[in-house]
């Protein structure tokens, strides 16, 4: 019984590490291709990452905005604000997507938790 647990408990700690690889390795693809301006496919790269860290998210915001889709920059920027270690340049951006999106009043709002 003790031996089938330890060989249970490995199998799944080999799994999450080969989970956290993979999640890596499509990362570093995507930041590869947002790095040399390739947003469209970056985004696809990005979209397949399951567990989108704060960095995943911003560089979704910022590649939909880089291609003029500002509903889905919108979006995205929503998401990192509601993202713990977003910084003020986050809420900044996402101030302005959302006066591009004529949404003033929420626009304004943002525009205040930024100055303070």
């Amino acid at each position: 019984m003790r031996t089938k647990n330890i060989i249970l408990t490995a199998i799944f700690a080999m799994l999450a590490v080969v989970m956290v690889a993979q999640t890596t390795a499509k990362q570093k693809a995507a930041d590869k291709l947002f790095n040399n301006y390739s947003y469209s496919k970056a985004i696809e790269k990005y979209l397949s990452i399951s567990d989108k860290d704060l960095s995943v998210k911003r560089n979704l915001a910022e590649s939909y905005y880089n291609l003029s889709d500002f509903a889905k920059s919108e979006e995205w920027s929503k998401a990192v604000v509601n993202t713990t270690g977003y910084t003020p340049e986050d809420v900044y951006r996402y101030a302005y997507i959302l006066r591009i999106n004529q949404k003033y009043p929420e626009s304004e709002n943002w525009m205040n938790t930024y100055y303070g």
